[in-house]
């Protein structure tokens, strides 16, 4: 038995999507893949793969999950917490009792781009259960994530009062190729991001409507220079909300295109526009020290095409 569910990244809405905005999230060509198999052994035996090394290994007991040993006391815990929440949503359904479980994430875990999200996603699969309640059984975070794992292309996504609405959508841009992301190599703790955002910020509807206008507007442009438009003004609304610089004005302010924070500002990946050769581009940022460069059909995996 084998389950798939794809990566995710946040064009538009980071944060203010926890507030109800309109987001622009796109699924990944990156995600992690997941095999149940019956083991001889008493338990469950579980082992992550990332990249085709091992990362993880853990064995839990038919009582709920409990830990007996693993490699990584914290993570062994969030899957533990995952396995038996979807095993309440299931009704008990869940197979406790010699399973081998292996999971494989086919990108580097510092980036960022839902190693959480895919495996709820994945034993949300396995359990037969709504992946967006096992999700909130696990995590503050919006469910936007969730639902580019079971997405095949990029999508508008908000949950505000009246629930969670996912709406598909074409991105794949006439200027596709002057769009890159980079790895800014600062892995971020979303988590703690999502909490500090909800506990802290308060913002009012007018801001909320301008993000969700400028989302449509992204996925909607005809031409690079109005998308610079749109993404500056993003930058600069999230700017003043978080009281954080913008991430050109602090790290990148001789870079001759736009870069976008994607997701936590400052980390995980940032998405850059250019009009030069990409060897130029590659040559900038590795000036900066960072070298993972990726262009949008590399990254983004897009079933519909408005081309």
């Amino acid at each position: 038995m084998g389950f798939y569910s794809n990566g995710k990244l946040l064009i538009s809405g980071e944060y203010l999507v926890l507030k109800g905005a309109l987001a622009l999230a796109v699924p990944v060509k990156f995600g992690q893949g997941f095999i149940v198999s019956q083991n001889i052994n008493n338990g469950l035996k579980w082992k992550t793969f990332v990249k085709g090394r091992l990362w993880f290994y853990a064995e839990f007991s038919q009582n709920n999950f409990e830990i007996i040993h693993s490699t990584n006391d914290e993570i062994a815990q969030y899957i533990s917490k995952l396995l038996f929440e979807a095993d309440q949503i299931s009704g008990g359904k869940l197979p406790k009792d010699r399973v081998y479980v292996a999971t494989e994430v086919d990108f580097d875990m510092e980036w960022g781009l839902g190693s959480s999200s895919s495996l709820i996603s994945n034993v949300a699969y396995w359990a037969g259960v709504d992946p967006f309640e096992l999700h909130f059984r696990v995590s503050q975070g919006s469910g936007y994530d969730i639902a580019c794992a079971r997405s095949d292309n990029p999508l508008f996504f908000q949950n505000n009062e009246g629930g969670i609405k996912v709406e598909k959508t074409s991105f794949d841009p006439l200027f596709k190729n002057n769009l890159y992301f980079v790895y800014l190599g600062q892995k971020q703790d979303s988590s703690k991001s999502v909490k500090n955002f909800i506990l802290e910020k308060e913002v009012g509807t007018s801001i909320i409507d301008e993000i969700s206008e400028i989302s449509r507007k992204m996925a909607s442009a005809n031409n690079l220079d109005d998308f610079e438009i749109y993404l500056r003004k993003h930058e600069d609304v999230l700017s003043k909300v978080l009281k954080q610089e913008k991430i050109k004005s602090s790290y990148f302010p001789d870079f001759e295109g736009e870069i976008k924070s994607l997701g936590a500002w400052g980390g995980d990946f940032a998405m850059a526009t250019f009009k030069g050769p990409i060897e130029d581009l590659k040559t900038y940022f590795s000036g900066k020290g960072l070298d993972v460069v990726l262009g949008f059909d590399e990254m983004i995996l897009n079933s519909i095409s408005n081309q």
